[in-house]
């Protein structure tokens, strides 16, 4: 709990320097792309979490990764994160930054989890949907995931519209034991 308290912390900071320098969607995107870094390379996660590394070998690290792809805003802040020994928490604070970011601008998240890609037409007309379901711009995503047979799942921050034909055999599973 501690850990989310000291990352709030954090994020507003990032948000409001980054806002008072009107620099806002830049550093969105810098927090996307170290997130995202983070997320693909364990060695990364391991690096920075280690008590045995020191902050300033973390520093050198993230400087040589991000150095050329980030705005300086965003080098400043991963520089007061391991000056204050707080570089630990970056993968949490970029996670909450981007929701905090994406509540500022009325964007929520949104799954849709089919037993086959859906095609763009298709994506089109769930992305209206959830909209329609959220009064909010949708970011979506898409998973595959075969056992759900065919249909879909929609989940929208937390709540989920099931219309897959997994879903529909469980409720009826559901409805004759009650019977």
């Amino acid at each position: 709990m501690a850990e989310v308290r000291v990352s709030d912390r954090y994020v507003r900071s990032l948000f409001d320097f980054a806002t008072s320098k009107s620099n806002l969607d830049k550093v969105y995107e810098d927090v996307q792309l170290i997130k995202n870094t983070i997320e693909a390379s364990s060695d990364l996660k391991l690096l920075l979490r280690s008590p045995i590394i020191k902050s300033g070998k973390k520093q050198e690290v993230l400087g040589q990764i991000f150095k050329s792809k980030v705005s300086q805003e965003t080098i400043d802040f991963l520089n007061l994160l391991c000056f204050k020994n707080r570089i630990d928490l970056l993968e949490s604070i970029a996670v909450r930054f981007i929701v905090a970011y994406n509540e500022s601008k009325g964007i929520q998240d949104a799954t849709v989890v089919s037993a086959v890609a859906l095609g763009e037409s298709l994506l089109k007309d769930v992305k209206t949907k959830a909209e329609e379901v959220s009064g909010k711009k949708i970011n979506l995503t898409q998973k595959v995931d075969s056992s759900l047979i065919g249909g879909y799942v929609l989940r929208i921050g937390d709540r989920q519209i099931d219309d897959s034909i997994k879903g529909k055999i469980n409720n009826m599973r559901k409805a004759t034991r009650l019977a």
